[in-house]
C-alpha cells in the first residue's frame, strides 16, 4: 500500500485489482466483497460498519467539503488508485447544500449527494429516482417541455457562485423559449443586465438578446430602468 499527499490530493495505491463485477464506473453503486467470511466477521465484531461502503463516505464527505468526487484515474487489473481531491473546487456548491439543509429540513443520503454532485458537474440527472425529492425541496428545477425537459440545479446555487445569469444556460433551446427563461430571471432575480443574457447564452449575439428583451417590453411584460449603457431590465410596474 502506497499513500502520497499534495496540495491537490491525497493519493492510495493499493496492489491488486477491483473486486469481480467491479470497475470504475460502477464502483459507487456495485457493492462486492472480496472475501465476504472475512467481511462478515469483522463486521459482526464491530470493527467496521459496512463493507463496500467506504468510498461512498469519503465521497459525501468530499462533497460536503466543496471538494469534488474521488477518481480511480490510473487504476488497472494489478492496481487501484485512489485519488481524493484535497483542494476546495466550489465553496459556493456547499453553501447551497447546507443551506438547503438547514432551510427544509431535509436529510441527504450519499446516493443523493453524490447524484447533485454528478448533476453540478455533468448538467445531468442519471438517477431519476431522485427527482420527486429533489424537485418538493427545490434543489433542482425543470427546464424545457415534456419532450425535451432538463433538470438542472435550483437558481438559488447561482445566487451563491454570483453568476445568476449562469443559471440560465441550457444549450439547444429555441427561441421562444430563451425569450421566456430572460422573463423568468427577471421575475426571480428582480433584474437583468445585457450582459446575464449575453453570458447565459453565448450562441446568441448581441442583438439578438436585444431584440428578446424588446419584444418582451412591447408586451408590456417588462421596462428598462437607468442610462443606456448601465441600465437594467426590470419587470413592468415594479421599480
Amino acid at each position: 500500500l502506497f499513500v502520497r499527499a499534495t496540495p491537490e490530493s491525497f493519493v492510495i495505491q493499493s496492489p491488486g485489482g477491483f473486486v469481480r463485477g467491479v470497475n470504475q464506473e460502477n464502483i459507487l453503486d456495485r457493492c462486492e466483497r472480496r472475501n465476504p467470511l472475512l467481511a462478515n466477521a469483522l463486521q459482526c465484531l464491530g470493527l467496521v460498519e459496512k463493507s463496500g461502503q467506504g468510498i461512498d463516505f469519503i465521497s459525501a464527505a468530499n462533497i460536503r467539503a466543496g471538494k469534488g468526487l474521488p477518481t480511480f484515474v490510473g487504476s488497472d487489473d494489478l492496481t487501484v488508485v485512489l485519488s481524493i481531491p484535497t483542494a476546495v473546487k466550489d465553496p459556493s456548491f456547499v453553501r447551497y447544500i447546507e443551506k438547503s439543509i438547514n432551510e427544509k429540513q431535509i436529510t441527504l443520503t450519499i446516493a443523493e449527494l453524490i447524484e447533485l454532485e454528478r448533476l453540478r458537474l455533468s448538467g445531468s440527472l442519471k438517477e431519476i429516482k431522485f427527482k420527486d425529492k429533489f424537485l418538493q425541496h427545490g434543489l433542482i428545477e425543470t427546464i424545457g417541455n415534456t419532450s425535451g425537459r432538463k433538470f438542472v440545479l435550483s437558481h438559488r446555487y447561482y445566487e451563491f457562485t454570483g453568476s445568476t445569469g449562469q443559471s440560465l444556460r441550457i444549450s439547444g433551446l429555441e427561441r421562444s423559449k430563451v425569450k421566456e427563461l430572460l422573463y423568468t430571471h427577471i421575475e426571480r432575480h428582480g433584474s437583468l443586465r445585457l450582459s446575464d443574457g449575453l453570458n447565459a447564452f453565448p450562441e446568441y449575439k448581441v442583438q439578438d438578446i436585444h431584440n428578446m428583451l424588446q419584444e418582451l417590453k412591447k408586451e408590456g411584460r417588462i421596462i428598462f430602468v437607468g442610462a443606456k449603457k448601465y441600465g437594467v431590465w426590470k419587470l413592468a410596474g415594479r421599480t
